[in-house]
């Protein structure tokens, strides 16, 4: 992911340097093969400032972007780091980055707006009464289990019901109420559960990336079919491939996207994507998850396009950022579709 981003950002005349933390391999190997500039750093998780210390000794610069996964917070507490070192960003931050790192948070705001998404609930508030309403809703005999703070489908398992009933048995299901008078929101903040469940959604993966300017306005791409392969009871992605559909329809998700975008927090930038499940008889979307940073899909997207990611990168950074008729009106994407497999 790091070589395809600089790659974009090169291709598009940019002067890129890549920093790769010791330890990864496989991120140098990949650098020196596509012939971009890189240096290694040291990365603690106990002592942050070693990195903004190495960040800021580069010299001049007009933007970072950090690529690193929400696991255990990694993601906001590096973000976090640099951001009080002074350093300029191009990553999501602020109450969006709050939000969408955390599956749960982002499911009760979801819910709380009204929007298409799954029931959730913490794995220690599942109860049999539970389960029993939602499969009397969606109609759906499996279960998705996954860390709060997953990136990658790390984690994520596919239960049936008798499995997630074993789990309640086991005493990891029907805990304590929270404190009453709580918002879902505030609730959520109280609890160390690390696990949600939802019900597994039918229909066609899918997937939705794009890039946010410094104004906040997204130039979503097209949606994608994700490739998912399911082995052991977890899904793998391996890929993405066109949708058939309508030009309306893509405006029509797009809009939904940016509605969402509202509701999510402030300070989206740069890179972002949302996991989707589609329905096309009637067309409907179901939003599953946001993920506030670089995706998997940059990768099919930069092989695809490469001057044309780059140059998405360079107008988000720009002091006008992505040009619009009206007002805070997102910029509709001219790119068609792309099949690529990773």
């Amino acid at each position: 992911m790091l070589s395809s981003l600089c790659q974009a950002l090169t291709s598009a005349g940019c002067d890129v340097t890549a920093l790769v933390g010791s330890g990864v391999p496989q991120a140098e190997t990949a650098l020196s093969s596509a012939g971009v500039r890189w240096e290694k750093v040291e990365l603690d998780a106990a002592n942050p400032q070693m990195l903004a210390n190495s960040v800021t000794q580069k010299g001049r610069y007009d933007a970072v972007c950090l690529i690193a996964p929400e696991l255990q917070g990694a993601l906001a507490h590096w973000i976090h780091t640099l951001h009080r070192a002074g350093v300029p960003l191009l990553n999501c931050s602020g109450g969006f980055l709050h939000n969408t790192s955390d599956k749960w948070r982002t499911s009760c705001l979801l819910h709380q707006h009204g929007f298409p998404h799954p029931p959730t609930k913490l794995l220690g508030r599942v109860t049999a009464r539970w389960i029993n309403q939602v499969q009397q809703q969606w109609g759906n005999a499996s279960w998705v289990g996954k860390p709060r703070d997953g990136a990658g489908g790390e984690q994520l398992e596919i239960w049936s019901t008798d499995e997630l009933l074993a789990h309640l048995k086991n005493g990891e299901g029907e805990g304590t109420a929270s404190p009453a008078g709580m918002n879902a929101t505030e609730r959520s903040e109280t609890t160390g559960d690390p696990l949600i469940v939802q019900p597994f959604v039918a229909g066609m993966a899918a997937s939705c990336c794009g890039l946010v300017d410094r104004y906040g306005r997204c130039y979503w791409l097209p949606p994608l079919q994700q490739q998912l392969v399911e082995a052991n009871g977890r899904l793998h992605y391996r890929g993405g491939a066109p949708l058939d559909l309508a030009r309306k329809q893509v405006t029509e998700l797009h809009r939904l996207l940016d509605q969402a975008m509202r509701v999510l927090g402030q300070k989206a930038f740069g890179w972002i994507g949302v996991d989707l499940v589609y329905r096309p008889t009637p067309p409907h979307w179901t939003i599953i998850e946001w993920n506030p940073r670089a995706t998997s899909s940059l990768i099919g997207w930069q092989r695809a396009e490469p001057v044309a990611v780059g140059q998405l990168f360079r107008m988000a950074l720009s002091r006008d950022g992505f040009p619009s008729t009206t007002r805070g009106a997102t910029v509709r994407s001219p790119l068609r579709p792309v099949t690529f497999e990773l």
